[in-house]
């Protein structure tokens, strides 16, 4: 009975809750317009990344659609629930991707002005 819950904690709601919490930020991101959470993942951010919310808010969006994918997948098929882990880790290097992107944009624009 233990293995069951293990099982529904880890491959259920724990993805789920990534993917809600990055729709969330995505949300309030791109709907709402709180500039502010872009300032969240990011060290030193540089001054004007403001400028670049929706695209972090289309990062954020792209990034939760991958563990929503692995519930799909685990749900359709429970069996490959090991081989399925490589497809919520992709979330990851989208989220990075994103991030260099409007970092590099940001950089470009400076050297405009």
């Amino acid at each position: 009975m233990i293995w069951f819950w293990l099982t529904l904690f880890f491959h259920i709601l724990l993805p789920l809750g990534l993917a809600v919490f990055l729709f969330w930020r995505a949300y309030q991101l791109g709907i709402l317009h709180r500039t502010a959470l872009t300032h969240q993942w990011l060290v030193r951010p540089p001054q004007g990344i403001e400028a670049f919310a929706r695209l972090f808010a289309w990062r954020d969006f792209v990034a939760g659609c991958w563990p929503l994918l692995y519930v799909a997948l685990f749900l359709v098929f429970p069996r490959y629930g090991k081989e399925l882990i490589p497809v919520i880790a992709m979330s990851g290097p989208t989220h990075q991707l994103f991030t260099g992107y409007a970092l590099n944009r940001l950089d470009k624009e400076r050297k405009r002005n």
